[in-house]
């Protein structure tokens, strides 16, 4: 063997090193820009003690927008469908309650909605909550009604879920 062969070989091999090296790092990279801008939708109740404001809450606690892709309502263990206004026009017949007081905010979501980050929606609100008067819609947000929201980040295709 002379020794450009050996030193031909230690160049292959050094090469070949690198270029592995390379192909992880940008691997690395491309996570990592995934995760940068990666959503976390959380679904929060809020029970109206600190501004007597009561409902259910939609929040991106994560870095990037929230792209929905479609969202689930079930009602008393019956799904209702998406978040749209047949949803909560099917809400309003089935809950005798609401004919008494309505609440006064509600937000609907449909298909491509963009959430930003830090971003709050108010699903469903009352204004003026009171534990006893309004204890049917505290049993509405925290027990009768569940919301799934599937959602996406700006790359597309990670399939999120948030149930609550």
């Amino acid at each position: 063997m002379s020794p450009n062969f050996i030193i031909a070989v230690c160049a292959v091999i050094i090469a070949l090193g690198s270029f592995f090296v390379a192909f992880k790092q940008a691997r690395a990279i491309r996570d990592h820009n995934r995760r940068s801008v990666q959503p976390i939708l959380r679904i929060r109740h809020r029970d109206g003690i600190e501004n007597s404001e009561a409902g259910i809450i939609l929040v991106n606690h994560g870095l990037g927008p929230a792209f929905i892709a479609n969202s689930v309502v079930t009602y008393k263990g019956t799904s209702i469908g998406p978040w749209t206004q047949q949803a909560y026009a099917h809400l309003l017949d089935r809950n005798e309650k609401f004919g008494i007081e309505r609440p006064k905010y509600v937000t609907l979501i449909p298909e491509h909605t963009v959430i930003a980050s830090n971003q709050e929606i108010y699903l469903l609100r009352m204004d003026g909550f009171d534990r006893q008067q309004h204890s049917w819609f505290w049993d509405l947000i925290t027990v009768d009604l569940k919301f799934e929201i599937h959602y996406e980040s700006i790359y597309g295709q990670e399939g999120f879920i948030v149930i609550r």
